[in-house]
């Protein structure tokens, strides 16, 4: 008896009716986990932005030497300066709305 729906190699033998069951298992558990990882890519992204490829990498030689030295730059930042920079980021764009010019 094999354990149902893992296979191995060139298991080609179809599903058997009992295993259908567990359908309904598996699936939203795939989805609680995809789901887990997207929420926790979110403030990754925005606490390390030099981990992940930006337009310029693709660019110019300049760009990419941009990148480099910002890259560089980044990589001596602390952890705490990096969450500091990314809860304070939200708050400065509302204040930076709310506030009106007389000109």
């Amino acid at each position: 008896m094999r354990v149902p729906l893992i296979r191995f190699g060139q298991d080609n033998r179809p599903l058997a009716w009992w295993e259908c069951f567990f359908f309904p298992i598996v699936m939203p558990a795939v989805f609680l986990l995809l789901g887990a990882a997207a929420l926790a890519s979110i403030p990754y992204f925005a606490v390390f932005p030099d981990h992940h490829a930006h337009e310029y990498d693709f660019g110019t030689e300049r760009q990419q030497e941009v990148m480099r030295r910002y890259r560089q730059f980044a990589s001596r930042v602390p952890v705490w300066r990096r969450v500091g920079r990314a809860l304070a980021f939200p708050l400065r764009q509302a204040r930076r709305r709310r506030t009106r010019r007389c000109t």
